[in-house]
């Protein structure tokens, strides 16, 4: 069901604007009409499915907020432009939604290396703008007013997840293998593992950037297949992930562990075809469907009445965090005066705000404060927390990967 929602949405979308909820005309951010509140994301290209799942959490939100009467009696209008997965594109459409004087506040994209620039040109025309998936240092360590990220940098995801592993005993690397994309996000967090490799006992054996959207990447599989390593670490989206896996399984290449940076690597929708060749995956990551709290569980079940009764994908309580973030903050202002820089002023005012992800404050330079993270291993085809040993089952422990294949 979502794939069919996300092929019929993006074929219908072009380059053009998608209104996903509007109601009534535009008017002055002031005055009682709509609010109005843009986004841009792939809904066209290679990344039209992780983008579209991102709108999809977006405007569920602003659909519930609208069914309940809206914002002090003003209803949000989401316009979402499509970036198609390209920086020059994304700055375009940022420029885009920036032009109309009534957008109050934008929702940005899917990737360091689409939101980087587009941030940039909303921090230009002073539009305040929420990032879901902004994960480089760099993003918050250019003084910007503007911007509100709310995805964990880089080096945090690693030492929960990744390095908290090797620090508790659960995994013991000694030769690691990095290979990631070439992307602001994936870059930082390889220095990271590079970085700590001393302080944690390991040595980086192989560092391997490749480009995206490669048909084949057997001729890096071979080489760190020569550079023997007991540990595997990467950094890719979905698509890539798919070619390593199987060109790993075509050379014969099984480490000992491997871990996924991010989502791609338990998610069904970015893993199908793959089989189970990512049983035993190690993943860091700030969201998994089974999480217990009460707005986890909220959502899980406000998204499966929303689309088909199907689990939300990865990529959907991004979205949909970054829409209850701007909506606590435009709760907070005088419904007479929603403006640009009211709603920068309430954003930066926002103090552990209930999310799907949980409470939400930003510091400063507008990064999401501290959240706990989680580390999860795909075993048997469904994902099991590891970290924290909190929330993970009693006598949960680590497996290789792919300790069951022959």
């Amino acid at each position: 069901m979502i794939r069919r929602r996300i092929a019929a949405l993006a074929a219908g979308v072009g380059a053009a604007a998608l209104v996903l909820t509007a109601c009534g005309g535009g008017s002055s951010a002031s005055s009682g009409g709509d609010i109005e509140v843009g986004a841009y994301a792939p809904l066209t290209g290679s990344l039209a499915s992780p983008g579209t799942i991102l709108t999809n959490g977006m405007k569920l939100k602003f659909d519930q907020v609208n069914a309940a009467g809206g914002i002090n009696g003003r209803k949000v209008k989401l316009t979402v432009l499509d970036d198609t997965g390209n920086a020059a594109t994304a700055v375009t459409v940022a420029n885009q939604l920036a032009g109309n004087k009534n957008t109050v506040a934008v929702l940005g994209s899917y990737g360091s290396s689409i939101g980087m620039p587009a941030s940039a040109a909303l921090e230009k025309a002073q539009v305040p703008n929420v990032q879901s998936q902004l994960s480089t240092p760099d993003a918050v360590n250019r003084g910007f007013k503007y911007l509100f990220n709310t995805y964990p940098l880089g080096e945090d995801v690693e030492k929960q997840t990744f390095l908290r592993a090797i620090e508790q005993k659960m995994i013991t690397p000694q030769r690691v293998s990095l290979v990631y994309i070439d992307s602001p996000f994936a870059t930082a967090a390889a220095k990271v593992i590079t970085d700590q490799a001393a302080a944690h006992g390991y040595t980086v054996v192989s560092n391997e950037k490749i480009q995206p959207q490669q048909a084949s990447y057997a001729s890096t599989v071979t080489k760190i297949k020569g550079d023997n390593p007991d540990t595997v670490w990467l950094a890719v989206n979905g698509a890539e992930a798919k070619t390593l896996l199987t060109n790993m399984q075509q050379l014969g290449f099984k480490p000992t562990n491997l871990y996924g940076e991010g989502n791609p690597l338990i998610d069904p929708t970015a893993m199908a075809s793959v089989g189970t060749l990512n049983d035993g995956v190690l993943v860091g990551t700030q969201w998994w469907p089974g999480s217990p709290t009460q707005a986890n569980q909220t959502f899980l079940s406000d998204y499966k009445a929303a689309y088909g009764g199907e689990a939300p994908p990865q990529m959907a309580p991004g979205g949909y965090q970054a829409a209850e973030i701007l909506v606590a903050a435009l709760r907070s202002i005088p419904a007479d005066t929603i403006s640009r820089e009211t709603v920068r002023d309430a954003l930066a005012k926002l103090q552990n705000v209930p999310t799907v992800y949980g409470p939400v404050s930003f510091a400063p330079n507008g990064q999401l404060q501290f959240q706990a993270l989680y580390l999860l291993q795909n075993q048997a085809g469904t994902p099991v927390v590891v970290l924290p040993t909190a929330e993970a089952k009693p006598g949960t422990k680590v497996q290789g990967y792919l300790a069951g294949a022959s």
